[in-house]
């Protein structure tokens, strides 16, 4: 018999951690419809106290979809494993020092990942990830705030145009869609750069009280809602070394596409 399920809020906002887990054992098709909603309901799940293999984390990032994404080639850094994004904050390493900016893993796609798993390999005293709703981000302007977003898109450092108010593909609720790296930037309607809306959006998603920090322990792990949610890094010494490994889903394959919904249980757990 499966150990219950049991999830309590980290902020008003988003985020619960989830006890019971057993990494160990193929969950059945109710923890896995548990765990779904409960991704859905908070954006973001936190689980404690297991540092799990590559090919364990893979399977378990699969409960959330059909299909795990695969990085480039040149940022492969775990042999064997091209589904492993190794984050540090060592050059030669790992990628280093990615994500000091507001964002959604995978906002660089034309089919942006739908879920990522962050799991903490080697944590440090330093080197907090910053959380945020993107829906509440939306909901906190005044409306001719929104009227003005809802007209605008992010174009991200690889091109790719997205709305900047966008739907989540489950829920409807419209949220603000960011990828706030340098590079990137917020185009009006008549496509031009609006620089001024960028920053203030760097601003508005940085407001105190608005976001969930989470400092990291050795074996934490976060799945979360790229739709839902945004995150940012914040810096990490590399005078001790730091290490997350990440996995996505893909986006046409998370569970609410068709596809994801009929990977069977039996596939979910790694040898």
């Amino acid at each position: 018999m499966e150990a219950k399920l049991e999830r309590r809020p980290l902020s008003e906002e988003l985020g619960a951690e989830v006890t019971g887990y057993d990494f160990d054992r193929v969950p059945g098709e109710d923890t896995v419809g548990w765990l779904r909603q409960a991704l859905l309901d908070h954006h973001l799940l936190l689980f404690r106290g297991r540092t799990l293999d590559p090919a364990r984390q893979i399977a378990f990032t699969l409960v959330f979809g059909g299909e795990v994404h695969t990085c480039s080639p040149r940022n492969r850094f775990v042999p064997g494993f091209p589904e492993i994004v190794r984050v540090c904050n060592r050059e030669g390493e790992g990628l280093a020092n990615i994500g000091p900016y507001w964002h959604s893993d995978g906002a660089y796609l034309q089919e942006p990942t739908a879920v990522s798993v962050h799991h903490i390999i080697v944590a440090t005293e330093d080197g907090d990830t910053l959380y945020t709703s993107l829906a509440s981000a939306y909901e906190r302007l005044p409306p001719e705030g929104r009227r003005h977003v809802s007209r605008m898109r992010t174009r991200s450092q690889t091109g790719i145009v997205h709305p900047l108010a966008r739907p989540h593909p489950v829920t409807g609720r419209l949220g603000l869609y960011v990828n706030l790296d340098h590079t990137a930037a917020i185009i009006d309607e008549f496509g031009r750069e609006n620089r001024a809306m960028r920053d203030g959006l760097e601003r508005h998603f940085g407001t105190e009280g608005t976001y969930y920090r989470h400092h990291w322990r050795a074996g934490d792990l976060l799945v979360v809602d790229n739709f839902a949610a945004a995150h940012r890094a914040t810096r990490a010494d590399p005078a001790a070394l730091r290490v997350l490994h990440r996995t996505t889903i893909h986006g046409p394959t998370a569970w609410w596409r068709g596809a994801g919904a009929s990977v069977p249980v039996g596939a979910l757990l790694a040898s």
